[in-house]
């Protein structure tokens, strides 16, 4: 869910691509997880797309109005996508938590009682610190969040690699932890947990 296509100037809205995608996944039974991401240019001092909301309720109105005009169509919405990356996203991480992720679920919540929030959406790369974002992200927004959600792929094209990163640490104390022990120690454990982008190549 693109904010720069829906807002391309402030207060000036274009809802008929979602419009029609919200209709037509409902139509055929499907239940819909939309992530919203990517700052307009009006919208950032930053860089489009990627820069950081110059204003946190500039994020909040855009959350809210999505929830409010799809409530009841769209089951969850997610906050970002993969954060950790620079590609997508040029902050920290604190600005992540306290920009996106918690006022964006508050947002979400307030518009639309039903909805899930997901989150954080990380890409599971050690490069990227995906542990130490995942810990932070699940400790500050536990009372925001329905879901904690995250990105796994495998390093090759074994699809067993994925349920492998999700359940199985290293061998070694310098080897990255396991998904299941990085929400064991935030205190997730026992809460929803998706998988929410995956995949591997078909041949295998």
């Amino acid at each position: 869910f693109i904010w720069l296509m829906v807002e391309p100037e402030q207060d000036v809205f274009d809802w008929s691509l979602y419009d029609r995608i919200v209709r037509d996944a409902n139509a055929r039974g499907l239940k819909i997880y939309a992530t919203i991401a990517a700052t307009p240019a009006w919208a950032t001092a930053g860089e489009p797309a990627v820069g950081v909301p110059r204003h946190v309720d500039d994020w909040w109105d855009i959350c809210y109005r999505a929830a409010a005009r799809y409530r009841g169509q769209v089951a969850a919405w997610g906050m970002w996508n993969e954060p950790n990356l620079r590609q997508f996203w040029a902050g920290t991480r604190w600005e992540y938590q306290n920009v996106i992720l918690r006022p964006g679920a508050r947002a979400v919540h307030s518009a639309d009682s039903t909805a899930l929030v997901g989150g954080p959406e990380l890409a599971h790369l050690s490069s990227a610190d995906w542990d130490l974002w995942l810990q932070s992200c699940l400790g500050v927004a536990a009372d925001d969040l329905d879901i904690a959600t995250h990105h796994v792929y495998p390093s090759g094209v074994s699809a067993s690699d994925v349920t492998d990163k999700l359940e199985a640490g290293g061998d070694y104390p310098w080897d990255p932890p396991s998904v299941r022990e990085v929400i064991q120690d935030a205190g997730w454990w026992g809460r929803p947990f998706w998988l929410s982008e995956t995949g591997a190549e078909s041949a295998e």
